[in-house]
């Protein structure tokens, strides 16, 4: 069956239009990517009392973070609603590496900058990514470094432990 010089002219222009469209959507979701970053030092912890917090250190050269950020944002999707917070803090010198790095690897949870690595040098970091993983009393429960697709199960088991016993 062969299309009709009719047929071929409105496919091609049902394609141009996708194809239009499909640029269009992409276009306005790189310039909707974050310019400006909080300092890292507005973080108060005391404010998520009663949630779970994770913190994540990460930089725009860190491979593992590549993997994280989508990670994160599954998981911010799937709990914030049940008490997780997820605080992720870029220690780039530059914002423009950070928002380098969320154009191709977008954020659904708040980033803070750490331009001089002071609240890293708090948190003594091992490495990139590394995570700090606090309960709803505020108590430090688990430190995690670096980042692999098993991690990430295991990173869940324990939100769904710790937002369980939140409720209670």
């Amino acid at each position: 069956m062969s299309f009709s010089k009719i047929a071929r002219k409105r496919y091609a222009i049902c394609f141009g239009i996708i194809l239009s469209l499909t640029c269009h959507a992409l276009i306005t979701r790189a310039d909707t990517v974050k310019t400006t970053f909080p300092a890292a030092s507005a973080i108060n912890l005391t404010e998520y009392a009663g949630q779970v917090v994770y913190v994540d250190f990460w930089a725009s050269w860190c491979v593992p973070c590549r993997y994280s950020f989508p990670w994160m944002n599954e998981m911010y999707r799937k709990y914030k609603t049940k008490g997780l917070v997820i605080l992720a803090v870029s220690i780039d010198e530059k914002a423009a590496s950070i928002e380098e790095f969320v154009r191709r690897y977008p954020a659904v949870f708040p980033i803070y900058h750490d331009p001089e690595a002071q609240m890293a040098q708090n948190y003594d970091l091992p490495g990139m990514p590394s995570s700090f993983i606090y309960d709803h009393t505020g108590k430090l429960v688990k430190k995690h470094h670096g980042f692999r697709k098993k991690d990430g199960a295991q990173l869940e088991s324990l939100f769904k432990k710790l937002l369980a016993q939140r409720s209670h």
